[in-house]
This record gives C-alpha cells, sequence and structure tokens, in this order.
C-alpha cells in the first residue's frame, strides 16, 4: 500500500481538503460521492481497495434534516439518530474487516447536537465512542487536532448551512496538515510493524464492548418508541444481538460479507461496451448491499409544476445539479412552464426514505419527437443518487409508458464535463438491453421499446422488489396521459 495514495469519505463536503493533502504529498486523492459514504461502506469501490483510507464522520450529518426542525423532540431526535447510527457501525465493521490496512476514522464534533438538549447531546456522545470502538479502524482524536492547533474556530456555520462545508478556510488548512501528519505516522507504523512479521495493533480494534453497549442504551430513550418503525427495530435487535457475540465471531462474519460488497460493482459506474452488445447479466450485488436497500424503504412521489415551490426547485436544480443531469441545460421557472404549455409535460420528483426526508430532489420532463416520447430532461440533486432512485424513476417511467400502450420511448443526453454519472446509467441500461445508441458527437438517443427498458432496469438494481415496489407507487402517467404512437405528451400544469 502506498501512503501516497488516498481516500476519503466524507458525511459532509470534505472537497476542500483535495489540494491540501495532495500539497502535503498525497499525489492521488479520491473521494467518496457527496452523500453517498454509507453506500460506499456497505458496497466498497474495488479501485480503492488497497488505498490508504480516512473516514470523516460527523454524527449531526445522520439527523441533518431533523436537527433543524424545532417541531421534532429532543428525545424524538436522540431516538432517530440512534435508529441510524446503527446502520453505520454495522458498515463501518463490515468495511474495516475487507481492507488491507485498518482505515482511520475522524469523528468530528456536532454542536447541532449539543444546540438541541441534553438527550441527542448525551447519545451523540456515547455513539461517537462506539464509531471510534469499532474493530479494525484506527481512531485519530479530534481533541488532538483541536489542542494542536492554533485555531480557536475552525467551523464556518455559514458554509456548512449553505454548502455542507463544516470548516473555513483555515479550519480546512490546519485540519489537513494534521492529518498528513497523521496519516503518516500511521503508515510509518504499519511498515514497522511489516518488518517485523506482524501489524501494529489497530487504534480500534480492541474491541470495546462497552461502548457499544453505551450506543445500544443509547437507542432506547423516552420517546424512541414511537420513532422506530418495525424494520429498524428488527435491525437493532439484530444488531446487538451481534454486538454481544465475541469479537471473533462478529470478524468472522465480516470478511465475507466485505468480499462480496467488493465484487458488488454498481452497473452505471461500469465503463460503456465500445459494441452494441447485449450485456452479461450483472454480478450480483452483496447480501448486505441488497439487505440495505431492501431495508432502505426508498419513496419516490410525482409533483405536477403547477406547485410554486416544486416549480421553484425544479428550476434551481437544473443550475445546481451538474452531476446527474442528461442534458446539462439551465431552466428558468419561466422556461419550464413554456415548454409544459406547448410540447412538453413535466414532474418534479420528492424522495425520501428510513434516514429522512429530502423534499424535491429532481424533475423529470418529456417531449415529444413526431410521435416518440422522449425523456429530455431527468434531474437529480445528488443527495437522492446511490439510493436508486434513478433506478426507480425510470422504472415507474417505462411501466406508465407501458400502461399508455406506447410502443417504444426515448431517453436522450448530452455529455458534458459533469454529468458523467447520468451518462454512464443510461450507457448501462443500454448495454443491459443490448439495444445501441443513436450517438451525434456529444449528443445520444436510447430508443427502446418500455418492456426491455423495465426489464433492463430491474436486471441492474441492487434489490429488484424494493425496487419494483418504490416504482409501483410512484404515478408518472401525467407524462403520458395524452401520449400514443402519433400524439404529443399532454401538458401537465
Amino acid at each position: 500500500m502506498s501512503a501516497r495514495r488516498l481516500y476519503v469519505g466524507a458525511t459532509f463536503t470534505a472537497s476542500p481538503l483535495d489540494p491540501l493533502l495532495r500539497a502535503r504529498g498525497f499525489g492521488d486523492v479520491a473521494f467518496a460521492r457527496y452523500n453517498q459514504l454509507l453506500q460506499a461502506l456497505v458496497a466498497p469501490d474495488p479501485r480503492h481497495a488497497n488505498d490508504a483510507t480516512l473516514l470523516l464522520v460527523r454524527l449531526a450529518d445522520f439527523v441533518r434534516h431533523e436537527a433543524n426542525d424545532r417541531t421534532q423532540s429532543p428525545d424524538a431526535l436522540a431516538a432517530l439518530l440512534a435508529q441510524r447510527a446503527d446502520a453505520w457501525l454495522d458498515a463501518l465493521a463490515s468495511f474495516a474487516a475487507g481492507r488491507a490496512r485498518p482505515p482511520c476514522i475522524v469523528v468530528l464534533p456536532s454542536p447541532a447536537l449539543d444546540a438541541r438538549g441534553a438527550a441527542p447531546a448525551d447519545t451523540g456522545r456515547r455513539l461517537e465512542r462506539a464509531l471510534l470502538g469499532v474493530p479494525g479502524l484506527r481512531a485519530l482524536d479530534w481533541a488532538d487536532f483541536a489542542a494542536s492547533s492554533a485555531i480557536a474556530q475552525p467551523f464556518d456555520p455559514i458554509a456548512d448551512k449553505l454548502g455542507h462545508v463544516p470548516l473555513s478556510i483555515e479550519g480546512f488548512a490546519a485540519f489537513a496538515q494534521w492529518l498528513a501528519e497523521r496519516l503518516r505516522g500511521e503508515a510509518g507504523e504499519a511498515a514497522h510493524a511489516g518488518k517485523h512479521g506482524g501489524d501494529a495493533a489497530p487504534a480500534g480494534a480492541n474491541a470495546n464492548p462497552s461502548a457499544r453497549a453505551e450506543a445500544d442504551a443509547a437507542r432506547s430513550p423516552a420517546g424512541a418508541h414511537a420513532n422506530v418503525d418495525p424494520h429498524a427495530a428488527a435491525d437493532i435487535a439484530a444488531a446487538t444481538g451481534r454486538a454481544a457475540a465475541a469479537h471473533p465471531g462478529a470478524e468472522a462474519a465480516g470478511p465475507a460479507d466485505a468480499a462480496a460488497a467488493r465484487a458488488a460493482v454498481p452497473p452505471h459506474a461500469r465503463a460503456p461496451a465500445d459494441a452494441p452488445a447485449p450485456a452479461a447479466s450483472p454480478a450480483a450485488p452483496s447480501p448486505s448491499l441488497a439487505r440495505f436497500f431492501e431495508r432502505l424503504q426508498l419513496r419516490i412521489a410525482g409533483v405536477a409544476l403547477d406547485d410554486e415551490t416544486a416549480l421553484a426547485k425544479s428550476a434551481r436544480l437544473s443550475h445546481t445539479a451538474a452531476t446527474f443531469h442528461l442534458s446539462g441545460r439551465p431552466y428558468l421557472e419561466a422556461d419550464l412552464l413554456d415548454a409544459t404549455s406547448r410540447d412538453a409535460a413535466a414532474l418534479a420528483l420528492t424522495a425520501a426514505d428510513r434516514f429522512g426526508q429530502y423534499g424535491c430532489s429532481g424533475f423529470v420532463l418529456v417531449r415529444a419527437d413526431a410521435g416518440l416520447p422522449v425523456l429530455a430532461e431527468f434531474v437529480l440533486s445528488c443527495t437522492v443518487l446511490g439510493k436508486q432512485v434513478e433506478h426507480g424513476v425510470l422504472l415507474a417511467l417505462a411501466q406508465a409508458a407501458q400502461r399508455a400502450a406506447l410502443p417504444a420511448v426515448a431517453l436522450d443526453y448530452v455529455r458534458t464535463d459533469g454529468n458523467r454519472p447520468a451518462v454512464d446509467f443510461v450507457d448501462a441500461i443500454a448495454a443491459q438491453a443490448g439495444v445501441a445508441l443513436d450517438r451525434s458527437g456529444p449528443r445520444a438517443r436510447l430508443r427502446i421499446a418500455p418492456c426491455a427498458l423495465a426489464e433492463a432496469v430491474l436486471a441492474c438494481a441492487k434489490a429488484p422488489q424494493a425496487l419494483a415496489a418504490a416504482a409501483q407507487a410512484l404515478d408518472l402517467a401525467p407524462l403520458f396521459s395524452h401520449s400514443n404512437a402519433t400524439a404529443h405528451p399532454a401538458a401537465h400544469r
């Protein structure tokens, strides 16, 4: 393992560390996608299996939206935090068990929890000890950074609110220097241990049952019974049972899940095939990854653009959601209204799951081209990427087209500098269906029968049954309400 290759996963926007860490000797710094750290832990990217790994976790990010909701009582917030942290504890243990070297973890302070009262603050402290005590992790102490740094206040609450960027410029600079020093020290210890025929004991490798026991106790504050759903309760009971087992048994279960997870590569992360030949069936997702999606309880809904809030947020997303944006074109509210008043139909998309409600998270727009319904715009916020939202929307689109008796639909994209995930997603669907795309420079069109589209989406899904349930609940019929083989989609205003 080269200490100059570093893989960073964070629960917040950590990209400002990139140039700072490179300047301190890390020649290759890669980041897990924003807001997808939990998925990256459950199904690790095999490209970074041998890299030094740094995990930056802030417990308040587990309940980021709810922490600012003053209608949520402190006890209910504490219960929700404990419920969600359980999935993170299991994912971290599985991830650490499958790494070539122990990942380093830093738990950053969560002032937002402290501000909500004793119950969230106490639960946060107990869960922090549990996170730092996960077997196989090397804990780096934030208090050590705070003591060694000359910066009295490294946080930037305004940047945190606007862009989920918790530290100031000076804070990131000092943090990067401290991290580089500690990571070099960890690499030196590992090299020394290798020379002497063994590894140094990981800082977090002692199972720390007391920390996990405290975390379990934190899962049942007053009011918890009203906020934990049956599926989450089952997860917590299972995790508690595993925590009660001896550490060697827990380790024995971890590598198998981790090895299986490394074999599962998301279909739209794969390079598209050069020739339009039918693709082999995707590798079956790991049991832990499939279980994650089955228990995610994904819910997607469509909202008409005559809703002023949905219209405003959709237009804003067309400017900010560059990663998953089929056309890359920015829209004003007037542009969307004009399109839907003439030859297009559009719906805003809201998303929610067991981890939270994400509000308006994207939109879809269908135009008519010589009688062919074309998905010309499909925009998703990076907040919901990696949760199978893109799969659910496309499956619901295919099912709505089938109900409308449409012989074919089309998906258009324009390749830009920033929308590779969206392009790769469409390319993967085309490859799975064995359908060639009509390409012209950066533009491409996938014309496909609705039944073939549905089959391809399900084949690329990580949890097909859960995906089918989410898609069935999403009504995209308004996009095709007046469509047939020769008619335009109806305007939906």
